[in-house]
């Protein structure tokens, strides 16, 4: 199970088995336990280059959230990314614009840098089937919200 806890707003967002990544969010990094490596604190303008490349390879996000009125999970598409707005296609569904402006703080992990063997990135997708997970990019706005961006690798 991939545990992510964000200290502003603590939740636990199943991933993946046998994996826990603390998103401090707090411009510290916590690391992944059990795992050598761990995650990094990167800047704004290197986020937004990770989001940029999203967009150009149309990779499937899973994308998880917290604000201080709703939680959502989705899985879709950034289409777009313009000046902090993100702009992330559900399929059939629509979009949902997410506006992460200078000054929020942003982690990234990968799992192959943690050295997480394939097995364990496997978890379960939104449909109930096992889904393979890549990278994550945690992002909180100085507002308390939280994001989770992590990467649907492909259907295991």
């Amino acid at each position: 199970m991939v545990r992510v806890l964000f200290t502003q707003h603590p939740r636990v967002v199943r991933l993946a088995k046998n994996l826990a990544i603390r998103f401090t969010m707090n411009r510290g990094s916590a690391g992944g336990s059990f795992h050598a490596g761990g995650v990094d604190v990167i800047a704004w303008d290197e986020a937004f280059l990770v989001f940029g490349k999203w967009v150009e390879d149309g990779t499937r996000l899973r994308v998880d959230s917290t604000t201080p009125s709703c939680r959502f999970s989705c899985v879709g598409f950034l289409e777009s990314v313009d000046s902090g707005l993100l702009t992330l296609r559900l399929d059939d569904l629509g979009f949902i614009e997410i506006h992460l402006p200078v000054g929020s703080v942003f982690e990234y992990g990968d799992p192959d840098s943690m050295r997480i063997e394939i097995a364990d990135r496997i978890g379960e997708g939104h449909t109930g089937d096992p889904v393979l997970y890549g990278a994550s990019l945690a992002a909180a706005r100085e507002t308390g919200e939280s994001f989770l961006f992590v990467e649907v690798a492909r259907a295991a």
